[in-house]
C-alpha cells in the first residue's frame, strides 16, 4: 500500500507544478473578435462570457491548436450596443464545473443613426410574416450557432470583398425604417454595406468553405462562408452567385456580383461576420488573420 501511495504522489507532482494558464485580453470591444487560449490542458472545455446578471453573452467549445501540445483555443464576441460593463470569462469542463476565470472590461463604441424610407414593395418585404420567411430565419440562425472544429481559414488574411465601392452603412448603425403606410420599425445594422454598380465582382475575403447558398426573401441571393469554429461571413443582395455549397474557396476567388435582390434600396453588398452567432465588425478583421489574434496572446505570455 505504501508503494502505491508514493507512486501516486510522485505522478501528481508535474500536474501541481505545471497548472493550466488562461490567456485572454483584459478588455473586450463591442462587436470585435475576442480570442481565448488555454495552455497545458486538454478538453473538452467551453469558454463563456458571462454578464454581471449571470447570463451568457457568448459561448464556444475550445479546440486543440494545431502545432501545439495541450493548447486549446476559441473565439468569442460581445454584441454591439451592450454598453460599458465588466463581465466574467469562465472556462468550464464537460460537467459544467468552472476551472478557470477572469474579469473582462467591456469597451463600448459609438454608433450612427440612420433613417431608411421604404417603398410599398420594400415595406411588404420588411413586414413579411410568411412561413417561408420564418423557415429561412430559423435555418440561418441554426447555422450561425453551429460550431465545428473546422479551422480551414484560421491562418488566412482577410481582405475587402469589394475593391471598388463606397461604404454606405456601417456596423452597428441604429436604423429607423419608415414604412410606406406610415408605420416605423427599428433595428441595429449587423454588418457593413458597400455600394457599387450592379455586376461589380464580389471576391472571397479569406479562406473558407461555402456552407449556404440561397435566394431568401429579405437578404435576396445570399452566400454564407465558414472560416473557423463558429466563425461565418455572410453576403447579401447579390445579383449572381458563382459558388456552390461545399466549395473550398481561397481569397480572391469570385463569389458573385453586387446586386439589389431582397430588401435593398439600391445596388450594394451587405457584408457581415458572426462569431458564435454574435455579429462583429468585419472591418476589424481586414489586414490580419484569426491566427494572428492567438499568436498575440502567446507573445504576451512569453513576455510576462
Amino acid at each position: 500500500m505504501r508503494r502505491i501511495l508514493i507512486v501516486l504522489f510522485v505522478a501528481a507532482i508535474p500536474l501541481l507544478a505545471d497548472p493550466p494558464t488562461l490567456l485572454a485580453p483584459s478588455f473586450a470591444r463591442e462587436g470585435e473578435v475576442y480570442p481565448v487560449l488555454i495552455t497545458r490542458v486538454s478538453g473538452p472545455l467551453t469558454a463563456v462570457l458571462v454578464s454581471e446578471a449571470g447570463s451568457a453573452l457568448a459561448a464556444s467549445p475550445l479546440f486543440p491548436l494545431e502545432g501545439t501540445r495541450r493548447t486549446l483555443y476559441g473565439f468569442l464576441a460581445v454584441p454591439p450596443g451592450y454598453g460599458s460593463s465588466t463581465v466574467s470569462l469562465v472556462v468550464r469542463d464537460g460537467k459544467g464545473v468552472i476551472l478557470l476565470s477572469r474579469r473582462v472590461t467591456l469597451l463600448p463604441r459609438a454608433y450612427r443613426k440612420e433613417e431608411i424610407p421604404l417603398t410599398p414593395g420594400l415595406t411588404q418585404i420588411r413586414t413579411d410574416q410568411s412561413e417561408r420567411r420564418i423557415r429561412e430565419a430559423r435555418e440561418l440562425s441554426e447555422l450561425l450557432f453551429t460550431v465545428s472544429p473546422d479551422a480551414l481559414g484560421l491562418s488566412s488574411l482577410w481582405f475587402l470583398p469589394v475593391s471598388e465601392g463606397r461604404f454606405s452603412s456601417w456596423f452597428g448603425d441604429e436604423r429607423l425604417y419608415r414604412y410606406a403606410n406610415g408605420g416605423t420599425d427599428s433595428s441595429r445594422h449587423t454588418g457593413v454595406d458597400i455600394a457599387a454598380p450592379e455586376g461589380t465582382p464580389v471576391r472571397v475575403p479569406s479562406r473558407a468553405m461555402v456552407v449556404l447558398v440561397r435566394d431568401r426573401i429579405v437578404t435576396g441571393r445570399t452566400v454564407v462562408l465558414r472560416h473557423g469554429p463558429g466563425i461565418y461571413s455572410l453576403y447579401y443582395h447579390l445579383s449572381s452567385i458563382s459558388v456552390e455549397e461545399g466549395d473550398e474557396v481561397e481569397p480572391g476567388d469570385l463569389l458573385g456580383t453586387v446586386g439589389s435582390t431582397g430588401l435593398a434600396t439600391g445596388a450594394h453588398l451587405h457584408w457581415e461576420v458572426r462569431v458564435q452567432g454574435v455579429p462583429v465588425d468585419p472591418l476589424a478583421l481586414v489586414g490580419g488573420s484569426l491566427l494572428d489574434k492567438l499568436r498575440e496572446l502567446l507573445i504576451m505570455e512569453e513576455r510576462s
